[in-house]
């Protein structure tokens, strides 16, 4: 590279440098660069969540939510607790 560090990028380079980012983040990358794991885990997934009782389920429903709701305060920057 014959780019000083210290100097700004172009808006351009910003740019193609910022899309090539975005594409290496999420899930469907790591998907793509796991198939047999992504795979794997999804059938596993799906078996133990065809076996549960209704009940079973129900809790796990719950769980997951628990975690998605602990996850977006955290996102949106309240601690664990929700303050």
């Amino acid at each position: 590279m014959d780019r000083r560090p210290d100097q700004p990028l172009t808006p351009v380079e910003a740019k193609a440098r910022l899309r090539r980012a975005a594409g290496r983040v999420g899930w469907a990358p790591w998907v793509r660069r796991h198939p047999r794991t992504a795979l794997l885990g999804g059938f596993a997934a799906g078996f133990l969540a065809g076996s549960l009782s209704p009940r079973g389920r129900r809790r796990a429903a719950w769980l997951l939510e628990e975690a998605a709701l602990a996850g977006l305060r955290l996102f949106v920057g309240g601690d664990r607790r929700g303050n």
